[in-house]
């Protein structure tokens, strides 16, 4: 039904490389608890902040990232496929 893989190596602060939820399971609560999940994990484990990518034309995503906790803490343009992406963070 979906997925989340975090970047290699963390301590501190931890980087969500990959959340994915396949659309026929998408606005079920299952993201939001696969989420959580690892975010007590990841606090559990001495990590303090964790912070993901996206776009920022996506509202559907940002409205979930906001929702969960996160805090839109930056932006920056890809100038090869000339896309904006925010910064989300999660302070646990």
């Amino acid at each position: 039904a979906g997925f989340l893989a975090l970047a290699p190596g963390f301590g501190e602060e931890a980087e969500i490389a990959i959340f994915y939820i396949a659309p026929a399971y998408q606005r079920q609560g299952l993201g939001g608890k696969l989420l959580d999940f690892v975010l007590e994990k990841l606090k559990h484990n001495g990590c303090k902040k964790v912070f993901l990518w996206t776009m920022k034309d996506f509202p559907a995503s940002n409205s979930f990232y906001r929702k969960a906790g996160g805090k839109a803490t930056g932006e920056v343009q890809k100038w090869k496929y000339d896309l904006k992406v925010m910064k989300f963070e999660f302070f646990l």
